[in-house]
């Protein structure tokens, strides 16, 4: 089975809903195209707009459903709505519901959200200001015909998962956990297998210090999810997780087999010496995270990613920020680094899994610990990634490393992805490349690099894109480019490729801004490397280089400095 085919059904869902839809707006404006009778307001055009304050009068008499139906089919809160009364406010959507102002019920008021009443590829989204409140932890919430018990703070949540770990669950307010202390280990203990809907709300300050030693141990807020579990719609601000034992740290998920989905994580996860493996969201992720973000330090040994340390499934449309950093040599165990994921993948029966998919990572990565692959976006990978990006500096001094702007290690397809960020490799044996340190029996297609290059002063790699291309193995990159400058010592040293066993094919550098302006040394080792053509800076400002498609590719004076740039995947 192809990688294509394996993904078609995820990407169907990705984008299913791309084509910008009718909505009814709860507004702040007049109440336009809405007809209200017997509590049930109904869309009579595609753009229909309900005030606020007419909704809220409303509720004060009764229960009130909204429907747009097929005629507007969304649902938008851009106003916000609140009510004492103990009456239930119905959204009823026949595709998505947006919510960006605060719904709050201030007495025992009750809630309902449904989408995708007729419609499918819908989801509800909190975003900016929006968010569902409660005052009465008794009121009802129902998500999609599933009732949801309400709670307060960690320690409630935790205490309702114990008892109940296939509940579904709901966070009614925004909540401090600095009265909680430190944790001495993950709050939420047990596997979690049922629904946690965050509401939009932010927990605060969670602190969690697990001094153990033991193999295995987890720490997180949740120290464990199932396969059924969901855990969506949260802010944890100002975590602070440190511990891991000889298992998995992380911010929100230890070892994730659940779906995750528009979590927003910031903080500090700083792993011990002898920590597996750690990530800012996750640690391991066997489900899927979905707009996921991370913004803060990760710090420790093992596999570490800014998002998640070893990604086995499914990354879409998310981000990191912040800092990298690989301190710690921990005997025995991997060693991949990167500003999103330590690992991305695996080979199991033949299958290999691992997609990252419209996601980038502006984080910072580095390493001082031999024999890590270093990069912008992953340590390693084995998967899929396509349409993503990384701009952050990769710093790796020791010796035995693979660096790369994107990627340290490839052993598979990577697609119409960029680099932009530094790379610095200054230890001995060491392969550095803008976009790939080692491409080993991988694959690169459609794809650029734009940082600078230092690689070591003796037996290493340096190239533009890559620093090694199928050392030992097969690997090949085609209709890609590279402008960064390339400096080191070694002999292997290339515009494009510092050292070629692979091949290339319409794949270019750049001949003024790389510092290699012979048109013979695209590759360090190989004089006239077939595949690999150095063009001037304004040839490859000029117009699309031959063999780049013009349904991928585009190019303008005023998008990425005259460069070619993906359409699907423009810089950042």
């Amino acid at each position: 089975m192809t990688t294509a085919t394996r993904l078609a059904p995820v990407l169907a869902v990705l984008f299913a809903a791309t084509a910008a839809q009718a909505e009814m707006v709860i507004s702040s404006k007049p109440t336009s195209n809405v007809a209200c009778a017997a509590g049930v307001c109904s869309a009579t055009a595609a753009k229909a707009v309900l005030n606020a304050t007419d909704l809220t009068n409303m509720l004060a008499g009764g229960d009130v459903t909204l429907v747009p139906g097929t005629t507007a089919e969304d649902i938008r809160v851009a106003a916000a709505v609140s009510w004492a009364s103990a009456q239930r406010l119905t959204l009823d959507s026949y595709h998505a519901i947006a919510i960006w102002a605060p719904v709050v019920a201030t007495g025992g008021g009750a809630l309902t959200l449904t989408i995708n009443d007729g419609g499918r590829a819908g989801d509800l989204r909190f975003s900016g200001a929006g968010y569902a409140g409660f005052w009465d932890l008794e009121s009802s919430l129902i998500v999609n015909g599933t009732s949801y018990t309400l709670v307060g703070d960690v320690k409630s949540l935790a205490a309702a998962i114990e008892a109940d770990p296939t509940g579904s669950y709901a966070l009614a307010a925004d909540y401090d956990a600095t009265a909680d202390g430190t944790y001495t280990a993950s709050p939420v203990r047990v596997g979690f297998r049922g629904n946690f809907e965050g509401l939009g709300h932010t927990i605060r300050n969670l602190s969690i210090l697990d001094r153990r030693k033991q193999p295995n141990t987890a720490d997180a807020l949740f120290k464990r999810t199932g396969h059924q579990a969901v855990i969506r719609d949260l802010i944890l601000e100002a975590v602070s997780a440190s511990g891991g034992g000889e298992g998995f740290l992380a911010g929100l998920v230890a070892v994730n087999y659940g779906a995750i989905l528009n979590v927003r994580v910031a903080g500090q996860i700083t792993g011990r010496p002898r920590t597996d493996i750690i990530g800012g969201v996750a640690a391991q992720n066997f489900g899927r995270i979905r707009d996921a973000s991370f913004a803060g330090d990760v710090s420790g040994s093992g596999a570490m990613g800014g998002l998640v340390g070893w990604n086995y499934n499914t990354i879409d449309h998310s981000r990191t920020s912040g800092t990298v950093n690989h301190i710690y040599l921990r005997p025995g165990g991997d060693t991949f680094v990167g500003g999103l994921a330590g690992f991305n993948g695996y080979i199991q029966n033949g299958f290999s899994g691992g997609i990252i998919i419209a996601s980038h990572s502006t984080s910072a990565v580095a390493s001082n610990v031999p024999e890590t692959s270093v990069g912008g976006l992953v340590g390693g990978t084995r998967g899929f990634i396509w349409k993503s990006s990384a701009s952050g500096s990769v710093t790796f001094s020791s010796d035995a490393g693979a660096v790369g702007g994107l990627a340290g290690l490839n052993i598979a397809l990577i697609q119409e992805c960029h680099a932009e960020g530094p790379v610095s490799a200054t230890g001995d044996v060491n392969a550095a490349g803008g976009f790939v340190g080692d491409n080993g029996n991988g694959t690169v297609q459609d794809s650029y690099a734009l940082g600078a290059v230092q690689g070591g002063d003796n037996s290493g790699y340096a190239g533009g894109f890559v620093g090694a291309n199928g050392r030992g193995t097969s690997g090949s990159v085609v209709t890609s480019y590279s402008t960064g400058q390339v400096t080191a010592g070694t002999k292997n040293l290339g515009g494009f490729v510092g050292f070629e066993q692979g091949g290339q094919a319409q794949t270019y550098w750049d001949l003024d801004t790389s510092g290699i302006s012979d048109p013979s040394k695209g590759a360090g080792n190989i004089a006239n490397d077939p595949g690999l053509t150095g063009l001037t800076d304004s040839q490859l400002k000029s117009a699309l280089p031959a063999g780049f498609a013009a349904k991928v590719w585009r190019q303008s004076p005023s998008i990425n400095n005259g460069y070619p740039f993906l359409r699907a995947n423009p810089p950042q």
